[in-house]
């Protein structure tokens, strides 16, 4: 699963500064050149983003199976810095620095590297949930002026270290890249780009969710996005065609696999229709090709379909994960709480689902006025109703 403090967030620098390399000299910091062979300057510049991290909190939150802390929401700063080293190139003046025939070309003693640091209080409040928290930083840097490319940066894992002075944590980590010329002459000059920021539970504290939902599988991804061959298609509400394969949802779904072997009329039109919206299917193929449960994290009427269809398909581990995800959320809309009860209560072994939809009922019992799908149980199911208000309202 994943959860992004930033998405493709595009940003401004702050003016970036040309700096030699740093070094301590018998106690004195100076600036000079990086050894005898070539001066190593480079450059400096932060990108400081004012985001509402909330929302990114709450998610991750759910992921852990943890129920506090809460957090109100409010703007926080997350500060990334990005200090771009050139590469050091001499030229060769003798076979100590390469072969007699290389005499007079150049040979690069170190390659341009961009290193990446990333704080700020929102990490520290999530470092509080799960100290193991590690990011993914995935950065395109446009290089100033015309026709000066781009620069991209994907780092590994990158762990929290602490900041004694300042009583904080720090991410970073350092990157070899393609040298895409001198960073140096561009100082004093504003840099533009986008960056992701992926947060990564580490295995200390891992909650529910982070266990039951399998890992990510890039190939599904790739043939769901770009519908690489695709043989079969679902309809969703309103019409919506979708294209899937058969073979991915009679791996995942016995169901599906009977049907795919029967000469039933589905198979034989390769089109089967599902009572649910675009968002619903999709997110149900998602999961199937590549195990993403974004889209029903973010929000609780997808995942009410998705725990319907992983019932219904007989889709064990799509049910568990969304069981795990509706029993790790404290209180949801009265509208999602009073249809998880009432699908609760016709399926076998959801008891625990329906004595949360029912706390969660409790704490919004005043909107049952103003719910239509309260009105529509009162209407379809009396006797449902009346073991609500006998839970809910009456206790």
């Amino acid at each position: 699963m994943t959860v992004y403090l930033l998405n493709n967030h595009e940003f401004r620098s702050t003016t970036a500064r040309g700096r030699w390399t740093k070094r301590t000299n018998e106690g004195v910091t100076v600036y000079a050149p990086e050894n005898g062979r070539g001066n190593r300057k480079h450059l400096e510049f932060a990108v400081p983003i004012c985001i509402d991290a909330t929302p990114v909190k709450e998610k991750f939150r759910t992921i852990l199976g943890v129920g506090e802390p809460r957090w109100n929401s409010r703007v926080e700063m997350i500060n990334i810095s990005f200090r771009c080293k050139d590469a050091v190139v001499v030229p060769v003046t003798d076979n100590s620095m390469g072969s007699l025939d290389q005499k007079g070309s150049t040979v690069t003693v170190s390659h341009a590297t961009v290193s990446v640091r990333v704080v700020g209080f929102a990490l520290d409040n999530l470092l509080v949930l799960n100290k193991a928290l590690k990011l993914k930083l995935e950065a395109v840097l446009e290089i100033p002026g015309v026709g000066g490319g781009t620069v991209t940066i994907v780092t590994g894992e990158l762990g929290s270290k602490h900041r004694e002075l300042r009583n904080t944590f720090k991410f970073e980590q350092t990157v070899a890249i393609e040298n895409p010329g001198d960073f140096y002459k561009h100082q004093n000059k504003v840099w533009e780009g986008r960056v992701s920021v992926q947060l990564i539970p580490g295995e200390e504290g891992l909650g529910t969710l982070a266990g039951l939902a399998p890992g990510v599988n890039p190939v599904g991804r790739k043939f769901l996005e770009e519908i690489l061959h695709s043989d079969f298609t679902i309809i969703a509400q309103n019409m919506t065609r979708i294209p899937t394969h058969k073979l991915v949802l009679a791996a995942h779904s016995p169901v599906f696999q009977r049907m795919l072997e029967s000469d039933c009329q589905e198979t034989m039109e390769n089109i089967i229709e599902l009572d649910n919206s675009k968002e619903g299917v999709m997110a149900f193929l998602k999961f199937l090709y590549y195990s993403d449960i974004e889209d029903p994290i973010g929000n609780k009427r997808v995942a009410l379909e998705l725990l319907e269809l992983g019932h219904k398909y007989e889709i064990s581990s799509l049910e568990n994960v969304m069981k795990a995800l509706f029993l790790s959320v404290d209180c949801y809309s009265v509208d999602v709480g009073v249809t998880l009860f009432h699908r609760s209560g016709m399926v076998a072994g959801y008891e625990d689902l329906k004595a949360k939809a029912v706390r969660s009922i409790k704490l919004r019992k005043n909107d049952l006025k103003e719910s239509t799908v309260f009105d529509e149980l009162v209407r379809k199911d009396p006797e449902m109703t009346k073991e609500l208000f006998a839970l809910a309202l009456w206790n």
